[in-house]
């Protein structure tokens, strides 16, 4: 009997609270469970229009604020169209794109920006097989 009673005690304050939350606007969720005040930034646009949303090289991080692109040896066409496409549909002038694939082990992490976006690159050998690009909204 205790059990039931504490039961519809917990009930009744969850559905206190997210009433309350939903009141507040601090909460609010979907049926899928995605938030309904997530915000469509360039760079989930830009993810989403090179259909790179489910390719296992790119995470958008910070609320989509920031994109990584991780290189490790195998298809790397896939990451170069990939990280050229984001680049293009975010206004990253191409010159940028030729020092990324310049960039060798030795020349340790670097980093170029424009008025939008700051972009660091390391290359973890010289033949370019293995790096990272990080793009972030500034």
């Amino acid at each position: 009997m205790w059990r039931i009673v504490l039961m519809t005690i917990l009930c009744m304050q969850l559905v206190a609270c997210s009433a309350a939350t939903d009141l507040l606007g601090k909460a609010e969720s979907t049926p899928s469970g995605t938030s309904t005040t997530a915000k469509v930034t360039p760079i989930n646009a830009a993810v989403e229009k090179c259909n790179l949303t489910t390719a296992n090289f790119v995470e958008v991080m910070d609320d989509g604020h920031s994109v990584i692109l991780l290189r490790r040896g195998m298809n790397n066409e896939a990451f170069d169209l990939g990280l050229e496409c984001v680049m293009k549909e975010l206004g990253i002038p191409t010159y940028i794109s030729y020092l990324i694939t310049a960039t060798g082990a030795s020349d340790g992490m670097q980093k170029e920006e424009n008025d939008a976006y700051k972009i660091y690159w390391k290359s973890y050998d010289d033949s370019g097989e293995n790096r990272n690009v990080i793009i972030h909204m500034k």
